[in-house]
């Protein structure tokens, strides 16, 4: 109780954070959160920092929302769109490009000079899209995470049955590493090549069709997701959402111009580029003794009761309880304080609590 005290006080302390959970029904703050930290994490690309296992990590979360059929899960668009309207803006442009080449191409198609296809990163890629295609514009994106947003999962079940060009289980479980991914074939009408994968998913959806999707312990996928139900609404009055205030609104473009000025640069020509990734080990480094505390106190505890499930979702939970760290340092815009980091602490150790008890709960038994 102490734990859950301190961490939804730290939560609404942080910047956007805050915000998003201020104007959400108290049924509806975790799932808000699990909804904005999928937007914010792909807005903060370009952090990258070295976990306990002195690898870099960075801002990759695969989230899923749950609940029965009309008990709100479409709020999730509403954060998505609040928080990516920028990102949406310069796809509907690369799209735009993207269009034109596509006409020039096909007038000039027995034609000696091909126009030049443009290499533009689209940021947000449908549900519904084949392994060639999602490769494509993973190169495109040229490292930037991208967005794969889906309001229903079952979006993603039906994409994944279209064939061996389709299922795309093992990509998904690859990019929650930042691992590469290849595939070669004879056809040059398909890709061929190895691509780095930075692709973040947010996916809501009844239970049924999440445990459809996500349905196999032994795959890799169930353990990297963090998962969120919203409470029961059946009988339930309307949830009644708030308004931002002008001051949260303005505190959301601040950090939404960090994000951008962590990620794009202007050369000398006035030309849009993409920076490299910014370090940010030394100011994140006050989570690993928290982490390394909290993994041991885990273990012990699944030894002594042998629960295999506790022990098998621990240690990918306190990678996840890092990335939300990751995600909260870019919502302070890098500014961290002996205030800033325990709220930090304090609500990234409340939030994976909940995210392990969530995974406990659902695929417990499974795993055992």
């Amino acid at each position: 109780t102490r734990l859950r005290h301190r961490g939804r006080e730290a939560m609404r302390r942080i910047p956007v954070l805050g915000a998003l959970a201020r104007i959400a029904p108290d049924n509806f703050v975790s799932p808000q959160i699990y909804a904005a930290e999928a937007a914010l994490a792909t807005l903060f690309t370009n952090l990258k920092a070295k976990y306990l296992d002195g690898f870099y990590h960075t801002p990759t979360v695969h989230n899923v929302i749950y609940a029965p059929a009309s008990c709100g899960k479409s709020f999730a668009r509403r954060t998505v769109e609040l928080l990516t309207a920028r990102l949406m803006r310069r796809d509907e442009h690369t799209l735009a490009l993207e269009q034109v080449y596509l006409e020039a191409a096909r007038k000039a198609k027995n034609a000696k000079t091909q126009p030049e296809k443009p290499a533009l990163p689209l940021r947000i890629v449908s549900g519904i899209i084949s392994q060639p295609k999602l490769l494509t514009r993973q190169q495109e994106a040229q490292g930037l995470h991208q967005l794969c947003f889906v309001e229903e999962i079952d979006t993603l079940n039906k994409s994944n049955r279209g064939g061996k060009y389709n299922d795309k289980g093992d990509m998904y479980r690859n990019a929650w590493d930042n691992a590469s991914y290849s595939q070669d074939y004879m056809s040059d009408t398909t890709f061929s090549g190895r691509v780095n994968l930075f692709l973040n998913i947010l996916a809501t959806g009844t239970p049924e069709q999440v445990m459809k999707f996500y349905d196999n312990p032994e795959n890799g996928l169930i353990s990297r997701i963090s998962i969120c139900p919203i409470p029961n609404q059946e009988y339930a009055t309307i949830p009644v959402w708030h308004e931002l205030t002008a001051d949260e609104e303005k505190e959301i473009d601040r950090v939404l111009d960090y994000a951008d000025a962590l990620t794009y640069a202007l050369d000398d020509e006035g030309v849009e580029t993409i920076r490299e990734r910014t370090d940010i080990t030394a100011g994140i480094q006050f989570m690993c003794k928290p982490l390394e505390a909290w993994l041991e106190e885990k273990r012990l505890l699944a030894l002594r009761t042998q629960d295999q499930a506790l022990d098998h979702f621990r240690k990918r939970e306190a990678v996840k309880m890092f990335r939300m760290a990751m995600v909260c340092y870019g919502c302070f815009c890098g500014e961290m304080t002996d205030e800033s980091k325990r709220l930090i602490t304090d609500f990234c150790l409340w939030w994976g609590e909940q995210d392990l008890q969530n995974l406990i709960d659902i695929y417990g038994e499974m795993v055992k």
